[in-house]
C-alpha cells in the first residue's frame, strides 16, 4: 500500500515539476518581451534618453 502512495506522489510531483518547468520558461519570455516593449517605447516617446 504504501509503495503505492509513494508511486502516485511521485508522479504527482513530477507532473508539478514539468508544469513549473513550462510556467518560468513562460515567465522569461513574458519578462523579455515586456522589456524589448519597454525599451521600443522608451525610444519612440523619448529618443533622447539612453
Amino acid at each position: 500500500m504504501y509503495q503505492e502512495q509513494f508511486n502516485e506522489l511521485y508522479q504527482l510531483v513530477k507532473s508539478y515539476t514539468a508544469l513549473l518547468g513550462a510556467d518560468l520558461a513562460l515567465m522569461t519570455a513574458t519578462g523579455k518581451e515586456m522589456y524589448r516593449t519597454d525599451s521600443v517605447l522608451g525610444q519612440n516617446m523619448f529618443p533622447g534618453l539612453q
